[in-house]
Order: C-alpha cells, then structure tokens, then sequence
C-alpha cells in the first residue's frame, strides 16, 4: 500500500499495522515543532513491535536523521540512491521468502 499524507498513512498503520514501513525522510528548516516530515509516523509505529520501519535519506540530511533516530526507532536507513541488493538483503531479513523481491 503507498500512502503520501502522513496522516492517511498514520491512520492506516493504527489500523492495519503492516510488516514494513518504509518512507523518504526529509529535512525543512522552517518545521515550526519537529525536525523531520516522518516524526509523527515513527511516533505512531513505536508501538508497534513487528513492524519494521526502513528509510530512505539524502547524505546532507544524516545529522538531523541521526537526532530524530536517538528518540525513535528506525529499524535501517539507507542513503540515497539507495543500493538494490542491500534493499533486498534487507527486506529478505525481515521478511524472510514470504514476499517475492
């Protein structure tokens, strides 16, 4: 399922928790209470243990992701562009053969 509204896609974790999460992280400095689009998101998924929550970042944003990674979980990130086979490797991990990749 692909949600682009992070409130849609809050609701959508509250009610159907999936198995991965995975979301672009960025970075705005005119965020009036947060440093990131993804804060209220990763909130919501911390209290759902199963579910895995992958992001995908450019390099110029790591000091901030790195902050908002000490306060909430975040399972892998990958820089941007991001690696096929680690994305795979990754989510095989999770997953296992569940899912084809």
């Amino acid at each position: 399922v692909t949600e682009w509204s992070e409130r849609r896609a809050i609701s959508l974790v509250r009610k159907t928790p999936p198995a991965v999460i995975v979301a672009d992280f960025y970075h705005q400095a005119d965020f009036r209470d947060r440093l990131s689009n993804l804060e209220s998101l990763l909130a919501t998924a911390q209290s759902i243990p199963n579910t895995r929550i992958l992001v995908f970042y450019e390099t110029a944003h790591q000091a901030v992701l790195d902050k908002v990674s000490a306060r909430l979980r975040i399972d892998a990130a990958f820089s941007l562009p991001v690696q096929e086979e680690q994305l795979r490797t990754t989510l095989r991990s999770w997953l296992g053969n569940t899912v084809p990749l």
